[in-house]
């Protein structure tokens, strides 16, 4: 259960944004790269605009 946590996915998403060129990255490549749903990576994303 900690594998899919949000906590643990952010961190992981966090770490793709670092070692990404400028800052970029692409959601749907980031969705298979941590081989969730789409819908993660947006609520992913919806903690961290709301940080």
């Amino acid at each position: 259960r900690y594998d899919s946590s949000l906590g643990l996915l952010t961190k992981k998403f966090i770490a793709l944004l670092r070692s990404s060129s400028h800052g970029e990255l692409d959601l749907n490549r980031a969705a298979t790269l941590l081989k969730v749903q789409k819908r993660r990576i947006y609520d992913i994303t919806n903690v961290l605009e709301g940080i």
